[in-house]
């Protein structure tokens, strides 16, 4: 009696991944699969199914809908440190899959080998030509392996602000929390001469004894003087460079928007609107008539209101922007929870609006407007 399992499709969340499990014993008529995380304590999940549409022996389990839910996106503290990693949740995925008979008896178990699903989304252009390889920046990575983010290379940043980048995967040592790679950040004067070089150690993930290099973001800020920065990822010992190069100019602010948006990998992205700004406040409010009184006076109330709420809703314009910064900002409506940063803080908001033209053939598309609401309503008063 015994199960062979095989794992079939993606390793990121938006796309299906089956557990198949074949049974060789005639007897057994249900499997039933209970999966655990390293993120919770307990069973998360239970299931048991019936054999595949002809099959007898074929047993077949979508599991990356189960771990799609131990996923939140909270954006990262705008005041953690510059010089450490910043580990984010990543659940390991195992479990016990079971064979039993027509009356439920177990027959044998297995235990489901350590699962992982990145939490990746890519529409249907990129499913089949996306390759999670492309994101490792450990010991085979090399300078076109990439951060975990669609932005263009060149990036901006004000003085005082933050600006994250998310590393997918890197390497790490199995039996210590020794890792191969850190981030590198080298600031240059105007006159193009470096200044300074920081290095970001970056967080190992323990799992079964084991420790991995996985999910760690890492905080980027400008300071006087320094006219751009260059962040990438390297080996620890040697120096080889195991990714791409972000530049990171800075910039003068006038009255730039700061928005930051929760990723296609579940990390986090920030721009500069630059362009127009509209702010507006849209109220909700419940109103009450009282009964016109003999012989009124002009001050006398008919209809009046007892309950009003409010909040700001702002659209945000680019200014005159190329296609691929446009590609990469359509991006904002993967996950639709945004943040303004202003003064080092986060102001929580949402997209109001379902859809985003981002593409023109003719003419050309060379500025888009973001229309957000922010989250928190103001009570008015009485």
């Amino acid at each position: 009696m015994a199960l062979t399992l095989t794992n079939i499709g993606k390793r990121f969340i938006s796309e299906k991944r089956i557990l198949s499990a074949v049974s060789n014993d005639a007897s057994c008529k249900f499997v039933k699969i209970e999966i655990s995380s390293s993120l919770t304590s307990g069973v998360i999940f239970e299931a048991t199914n019936q054999p595949e549409i002809g099959t007898t022996d074929t047993f077949l389990f979508e599991i990356n809908s189960i771990i799609r839910e131990l996923y939140t996106t909270e954006f990262m503290d705008l005041t953690a440190s510059t010089s450490s990693g910043i580990a984010q949740p990543l659940p390991f995925v195992t479990g016990l899959i079971s064979e039993l008979d027509e009356d439920g008896t177990v027959l044998s178990t297995v235990s489901i080998p350590t699962t992982i699903t990145f939490n990746i989304s890519r529409n249907i252009f990129q499913v089949n030509s996306f390759d999670i390889d492309d994101y490792y920046l450990g010991s085979t990575g090399t300078v076109t392996s990439k951060f975990a983010t669609d932005s263009p290379s060149v990036l901006e940043l004000v003085e005082g602000d933050s600006l994250f980048l998310g590393l997918n995967d890197f390497s790490g040592a199995s039996a210590s929390p020794s890792l191969d790679q850190r981030v590198v950040v080298e600031s240059y004067d105007s006159a193009g001469s470096l200044t300074a070089t920081d290095y970001v150690t970056l967080t190992s993930r323990l799992f079964n004894a084991e420790y991995y290099g996985l999910r760690n973001g890492v905080r980027i800020t400008m300071e006087s003087g320094v006219s751009y920065k260059l962040v990438y990822v390297a080996d620890i010992v040697g120096g080889t460079i195991r990714s791409e190069v972000k530049r990171v100019n800075n910039i003068c602010n006038a009255r730039y928007v700061h928005l930051h948006w929760v990723n296609e990998f579940g990390f986090q992205d920030a721009y500069y609107f630059k362009g127009e700004q509209i702010k507006s406040i849209n109220t909700e409010s419940r109103a009450y008539e009282q009964a016109r009184p003999v012989n009124p006076s002009t001050a006398d109330v008919g209809m009046s209101f007892y309950s009003n709420v409010y909040r700001e809703k702002w659209i945000l314009y680019t200014d005159s922007v190329s296609q691929d910064t446009i590609g990469w900002l359509k991006g904002i409506y993967v996950n639709k929870n945004v943040a303004v940063e202003i003064d080092g803080n986060y102001f929580p908001a949402m997209l109001d609006s379902d859809s985003l033209i981002y593409y023109r053939d003719i003419n050309g598309i060379y500025q888009i407007q973001i229309p957000i609401i922010f989250s928190n309503k103001t009570i008015g008063n009485h």
